[in-house]
């Protein structure tokens, strides 16, 4: 069976398999452009690993920031979001234990009440792990593979957490593709510094005793290689 439901610009599809249980599809209206990577806010790594050109998306999207809009309300429902999914790929790709320890970060997000840490949020922290890496190493591809070896998971997740950490901490995690524009930007004080004190003691815990790495997971996920 197959229902449908709308909700701004998307429309939803459900389908109701014969077992009961429901797959949700997303169709969203876009349009694909080409801008110069050279944008005002833009990090200049992030130009050097991208090229001279960003492949984008147009997404229609509400502005929803807080404080006063840069808009009247009628042209609020009209505002388009950009998109960079091709630039995005370039960095998370299949490569050791990248997309592992993106996951971990949100099946630990969901274990705590921090419905702030969106899951895009999760992922940008990575993606700014990454590229320092790669800066770090002069560029060099296998370099960063080496340091996301997939039996490095422990390593690199810890490292994630920290950097998570500082982020909260500063209530600012910076947009990959224009630095002055911060995802944390609806993230109240005291809610900074519950998220950030929690991830302080998992840290402590794990750090001082590697075997309490999984306690705070239900279950072990399955696509976790790890010595833990």
């Amino acid at each position: 069976m197959m229902e449908r439901s709308s909700s701004g610009p998307a429309r939803t599809i459900k389908l109701i398999k014969r077992n009961g249980s429901c797959i949700d599809i997303d169709l969203v209206p876009v349009f694909a452009c080409t801008l110069p990577s050279k944008q005002p806010g833009i990090d200049g790594r992030v130009e050097r690993l991208v090229g001279s050109s960003l492949e984008t998306v147009l997404v229609p999207k509400p502005y929803s920031p807080p404080g006063q809009a840069p808009v009247n309300k009628t042209e609020i429902t009209r505002l388009w979001r950009t998109h960079f999914p091709d630039a995005e790929k370039k960095l998370i790709r299949d490569i050791g234990c990248v997309k592992p320890v993106i996951k971990l970060l949100k099946l630990l997000r969901d274990q705590n009440p921090w419905k702030i840490l969106a899951s895009y949020y999760l992922k940008t922290v990575v993606m700014w792990m990454m590229l320092e890496h790669l800066e770090k190493e002069g560029w060099k591809e296998e370099k960063l593979k080496e340091h996301w070896k997939e039996d490095k998971l422990d390593e690199r997740f810890i490292e994630a957490l920290k950097k998570l950490t500082n982020y909260v901490e500063q209530r600012n995690i910076p947009y990959f593709f224009s630095k002055k524009n911060n995802l944390l930007s609806k993230i109240r004080p005291e809610e900074a510094l519950n998220i950030s004190g929690r991830l302080k003691f998992i840290i402590r815990n794990v750090e001082a005793n590697p075997n309490n790495f999984w306690q705070y997971f239900n279950v072990r996920p399955t696509f976790v290689i790890s010595n833990l």
